[in-house]
């Protein structure tokens, strides 16, 4: 039997997906609406979007749904360069905060810092002699959130490459890379910015991770912020344009008001590139401060878009049938398997 007949045998690899805890949100990035979409394993995915636009917020109930499906098989590192994770919300959420596998920067530092000393003398043995003086010195004082861009990439390169973590499934979080610091900028005392060399050290560390990206078992979310004055991310040049497999973008919440008091925001996103639905597409979907996102939150709006339901005021009717029903019927119906979420690769 030839190499061409052998490779027609073999099954294709089936692509995972990790839930972003809403399934209007799973619907534009991966096509699919019935649970079993969202974000592809083994890819890049860039979260932008102004500031309180809900950028963290997608990232946690990432990593509640990460959590939820692959439990002690997977392992989770959440860089909180920023600082600004609220335990108590990301528990409200659906994060297990002291669960064994995982880590964030901001809740765990003292374990964050050993464990960056750990795989840091790991890699030290794997590289070329003369790279290895700066991995050494890593592994001798160790950091917990990252402070430089060489240091945030390098460390997920090191994590993956440690033996007890290779074969596991993976989910790094960078939030967000605004916060961290350029070469140039820590050489001058922070007295002048070279956005061209931040931008080529952010494509550096990008080409540094492909590999083990590519590799199926790990899934990067990068944050990104959005400056209002220019309307441009963070600077890194195109390199996230091109690297990344999924860009989400979030633009300016409004809020959800009851009783004249903020209970939560509506969250407006719009995915700018996907590999595995029609790009562009937008979604609206309400974040509450004590339950995080309804399930179906947005739900019914995309489905009067795709078709599966039909308008009339405040009334809505199946394509094929002349029964009236308010939002919360149709729920209860899709709740029951009335109507249909899936449907090919397309829903």
């Amino acid at each position: 039997m030839g190499i061409l007949e052998k490779l027609r045998e073999k099954e294709l690899v089936k692509r995972e997906f990790v839930s972003t805890g809403s399934l209007v949100l799973d619907y534009i990035i991966s096509g699919k609406m019935d649970g079993s979409g969202g974000w592809p394993l083994g890819s890049f995915a860039e979260i932008s979007g102004d500031e309180a636009a809900g950028k963290t917020f997608c990232a946690l109930q990432t990593v509640a749904s990460f959590q939820k499906k692959f439990g002690d098989e997977g392992f989770i590192f959440y860089d909180d360069i920023e600082g600004g994770i609220n335990p108590e919300f990301a528990e409200k959420i659906g994060v297990d905060i002291n669960a064994t596998n995982f880590i964030c920067t901001s809740m765990h530092e003292d374990i964050a810092i050993e464990l960056t000393k750990e795989v840091f003398a790991n890699l030290a043995k794997q590289v070329d002699t003369s790279a290895r003086s700066k991995f050494n010195e890593l592994a001798q004082s160790g950091f917990a959130s990252s402070y430089t861009i060489w240091e945030c990439f390098q460390r997920i390169l090191a994590i993956c490459r440690y033996p007890e973590f290779e074969k596991m499934r993976k989910l790094f979080v960078i939030d967000s890379l605004a916060n961290l610091a350029g070469e140039t900028e820590t050489d001058r005392g922070f007295t002048m910015v070279d956005q061209g060399q931040r931008a080529k050290e952010v494509r550096q560390g990008i080409r540094a991770v492909n590999s083990v990206i590519l590799s199926g078992n790990l899934l990067l979310v990068v944050n990104h912020v959005i400056y209002s004055q220019t309307g441009k991310s963070t600077s890194s040049g195109k390199g996230f344009d091109f690297a990344s497999n999924v860009r989400l973008q979030f633009t300016k919440p409004s809020p959800i008001k009851e009783g004249g008091k903020v209970v939560g925001i509506e969250l407006h996103a719009h995915c700018l590139k996907t590999r595995w639905a029609a790009p562009f597409q937008e979604a609206h979907i309400e974040l509450f401060w004590e339950q995080g996102v309804p399930k179906y939150s947005g739900l019914v709006p995309k489905l009067v878009e795709l078709g599966k339901l039909i308008q009339r005021g405040g009334w809505y009717y199946l394509p094929e049938g002349e029964k009236a029903m308010r939002e919360k019927e149709v729920l209860e119906l899709i709740e029951k398997g009335g109507i249909r979420l899936r449907e090919g690769n397309n829903g």
